[in-house]
């Protein structure tokens, strides 16, 4: 007799336990929903006033639009910059992710020339295993201390000196 009552107590916990696991699974699924919405609504918002391509999706942005082969996909990113030269920049959402295109020179000197705006995406993790942690894919002290490092090379006294190759090589192409 009680054993047939520790079975039945059982089961019942059994299976509350089971519903308790599926609601508290489903309770932190609903809060990391709502913290990617929130994300995606913020960076949206600050984003929107950057001129963009029509046709972005939320959540999946021009994802649909893009070429998967990588050489039709650089074929069509300078088809949109040549469409849209006349802007200063052009915005492109890869999924939730804004991802900036600067193709006037004056833009692109203010970021260079910059040492405020040296903390690289997350993308540039792809590249390092090709690049290493060099210059291009470095951030903070690092970066610092090799930028440090290479601006004496482009001094305009050095590049002086190889101003006559540079115009040589510039008129073979």
């Amino acid at each position: 007799m009680l054993a047939l009552w520790l079975l039945s107590v059982g089961q019942k916990l059994l299976l509350w336990g089971g519903l308790c696991a599926v609601s508290l699974a489903g309770a932190i699924l609903t809060l990391n929903l709502l913290r990617m919405a929130a994300s995606y609504a913020w960076t949206w918002q600050r984003m929107r006033a950057v001129p963009t391509l029509e046709g972005a999706y939320p959540f999946l942005g021009h994802a649909l639009l893009l070429k998967p082969d990588a050489r039709d996909f650089f074929q069509q990113m300078i088809q949109y910059t040549e469409e849209h030269r006349h802007l200063p920049l052009l915005k492109l959402w890869l999924g939730p992710i804004p991802v900036v295109f600067l193709y006037n020179a004056e833009n692109v000197e203010v970021i260079l020339t910059s040492s405020k705006h040296i903390d690289k995406s997350y993308m540039y993790k792809f590249l390092e295993p090709w690049l290493g942690l060099g210059l291009l894919t470095s951030t903070g002290n690092k970066w610092r201390s090799r930028r440090k490092m290479l601006t004496p090379t482009f001094h305009f006294t050095i590049l002086e000196d190889f101003l006559d190759v540079l115009n040589e090589q510039a008129n073979i192409l």
